[in-house]
């Protein structure tokens, strides 16, 4: 199952629970009109962060709610991402520290008001998370993820989120 479908399914899921509408979720996260049924039919690819984030809260649940992977039952594969040729890591799930990790993330890309796509959080939802494994006390570097976060997003909007602050 790939992430979109799973995504899909998850907010298909928690519409049905809630008994709310496409179009009454759309408006209660205050996006715009077929946001979300793009993403349920596959026609938004990356939804950003704000428009999951959005979706999340008008849902009552967590962020992570939506994003986890039916494999974080067991394993996942993650790619540390600093080599290409670099093989698959398949590392233990431990939830706790993984959904630290995204919140971490999440709180680095709001520091910073950047909207990062979905495939820019899990790239550093996974760095981050792999380097505190590999760090063996579970600790979860919040420099290392600042420097992450700052390392992807373009110069540009780096200096215009600075220059805000």
């Amino acid at each position: 199952m790939t992430h979109q479908t799973n995504l899909q399914d998850k907010i298909k899921l928690r519409l049905d629970e809630s008994k709310l509408s496409i179009r009454n979720l759309e408006r209660l996260a205050g996006l715009k009109r077929s946001a979300v049924s793009n993403i349920l039919e596959g026609k938004s690819k990356s939804p950003s962060l704000n428009t999951l984030r959005a979706i999340a809260n008008v849902l009552h649940c967590s962020l992570s709610d939506l994003l986890e992977e039916s494999e974080l039952e067991t394993t996942i594969q993650l790619h540390s991402g600093l080599d290409v040729t670099q093989n698959h890591l398949n590392l233990p799930v431990k939830l706790p520290l993984l959904h630290e990790t995204m919140d971490i993330v999440d709180i680095c890309f709001k520091k910073i008001e950047y909207n990062p796509n979905i495939e820019q959080f899990w790239h550093c939802v996974k760095r981050v998370y792999s380097y505190t494994l590999g760090s063996g006390d579970d600790k979860i570097d919040v420099k290392f993820a600042e420097w992450l976060v700052n390392s992807i997003v373009p110069a540009s909007q780096c200096d215009i989120a600075r220059a805000r602050v």
